[in-house]
């Protein structure tokens, strides 16, 4: 997964960066680097985003 296709997940499933560091259980400067290209996205990331993308019901749920 690709800084510009992370984003685009995170925009499909309208989040915030600050919601989607608390669903990934990671911090918004950690979002903000992955979208800059500046950090890798590790597979867990890669799996985490597209059992979101299948089940949006659980983003509800996510990061409680």
């Amino acid at each position: 997964m690709t800084s510009d296709e992370f984003k685009a997940w995170r925009k499909r499933l309208g989040l915030t960066q600050a919601r989607a560091a608390e669903v990934l259980g990671v911090t918004l400067r950690g979002i903000q680097k992955r979208e800059a290209g500046q950090s890798p996205i590790n597979r867990e990331a890669i799996m985490a985003c597209r059992y979101l993308e299948e089940h949006p019901e659980q983003l509800a749920a996510a990061g409680d």
